[in-house]
């Protein structure tokens, strides 16, 4: 049966679920599985998992009497306090010159300000139960890469889409994907669960650290580096190397860099290599000085203080200094950055900061910020370190305080 446990995440403790543990596991499962299931209200998407995390929150407010003086909630109200300061420094600057859709304006709210706050409630409830977060990220972990690698070969040799509506993708058209930038030569890229070749390999590499390292099995390795293969995306490859050689040294692995590193290298040269239409040669799709068009997004001249609002394109960072100028910038790393000083004890949360590093980087190329589910997921890893860091200070707490009541000899 330990073979059982790490697989399926509701293994321990079924007869105790009840529904406020059944609505943040299931709010959980789907923003990291089904991210894109929902509908639309005209063009704005409200998909399942945030629905679930927006009532779940509502319902914890209204029942936790105790909810805001709970010592685990203390440290998460101060922060999300700033983070709301800090937003609405923000909005108040865009709110009187916008330049491009203001509608982009509240996406970025939600992404950055309303988001966070339903992933630590949702998070936090789940983290009170030994090991169940780990293995609601480990079974998505393996969801999403097998489903991902059969939708690339389905759609790509077969010729048969086994996209679901309202499940996979949001709202009832399946085929909503071809008019989206996902083909490399005649070649379509995986997009899975999550509609979107690249936003399903920024996503999925934020918690794929986390889930081979508690998982430990040969399924989850092999189907998780194919999947980032088949995403065709040379952000997705880029960030990927960097996450690979963080695990292989933080787990003090040097030797798997080496190992891996080739094998890495010859299979993106493989993949490009079955799709000669990329490009003329490799090199040039590779390293394509016009960065696949965002080069234009970096032709600015940065100001100090907030200027105009600039809709949050791929590269998050240039889109952040443009808007907010170079205050605003520092205060979205601190926001960001922060949670990765946190000291634990938790043996697996260094592979959660790994992933959360890893989108740090992929923010200078194609964060997805503004998109579902990313700030869902790092969020969630985020609520995984609060967590994990305040079981350790309280722990550290109760030593100290028994250590000062011993007797002195």
């Amino acid at each position: 049966m330990n073979i059982l446990k790490p697989i399926f995440p509701l293994y321990v403790n079924r007869k105790s679920l009840g529904f406020m543990n059944s609505l943040a596991i299931a709010c959980l499962f789907i923003n990291f599985t089904l991210p894109k299931a929902g509908f639309y209200v005209d063009d704005f998407p409200i998909t399942f998992g945030y629905v679930l995390a927006g009532v779940f929150t509502v319902i914890k407010l209204l029942i936790s009497t105790k909810h805001f003086s709970e010592p685990y909630n203390r440290l998460g109200v101060l922060f999300f306090l700033g983070l709301l300061i800090s937003l609405i420094s923000f909005v108040i600057i865009s709110n009187f010159t916008v330049n491009g859709n203001s509608s982009s304006i509240l996406y970025f709210i939600i992404a950055y300000g309303l988001v966070p706050i339903l992933a630590y409630n949702v998070c936090f409830h789940i983290l009170s139960k030994k090991e169940l977060f780990e293995r609601i990220i480990y079974f998505s972990a393996i969801l999403v890469s097998i489903y991902g690698v059969l939708q690339f070969i389905f759609l790509n040799y077969f010729k048969i889409n086994i996209l679901l509506p309202f499940i996979t993708v949001t709202g009832p058209d399946v085929n909503v994907i071809f008019d989206k930038n996902i083909t490399r030569g005649s070649f379509y890229k995986a997009v899975g669960s999550y509609n979107n070749g690249n936003i399903l390999g920024v996503n999925f590499l934020m918690f794929m650290p986390l889930a081979l390292f508690y998982g430990r099995s040969l399924l989850s390795n092999i189907s998780s580096r194919i999947l980032i293969l088949v995403t065709l995306s040379r952000t997705v490859w880029v960030v990927w190397i960097f996450v690979e050689v963080l695990m292989a040294i933080l787990s003090k692995k040097v030797s798997r860099v080496i190992m891996l590193f080739p094998i890495v290298v010859i299979g993106i040269y493989v993949i490009i290599g079955f799709t000669s239409q990329f490009a003329t040669n490799t090199g040039d799709f590779l390293l394509d000085s016009n960065l696949g068009g965002r080069a234009e997004y970096l032709n600015f001249n940065p100001s100090v203080l907030p200027s105009t609002y600039t809709p949050i394109a791929e590269i998050v960072y240039a889109a952040i200094l443009k808007s907010y100028g170079i205050v605003g910038l520092l205060v979205f790393l601190i926001v960001f950055v922060s949670p990765l000083f946190l000291r634990t004890n938790n043996k697996y949360v260094v592979f959660a900061k790994i992933g959360m590093i890893g989108y740090l980087a992929a923010m200078f190329l194609d964060g997805a910020f503004t998109l579902v589910p990313t700030t869902f997921i790092y969020w969630s890893l985020g609520a995984y370190v609060f967590h994990s860091y305040l079981v350790y200070t309280r722990q550290k707490r109760k030593i100290t305080k028994v250590e000062s009541s011993m007797p002195t000899v």
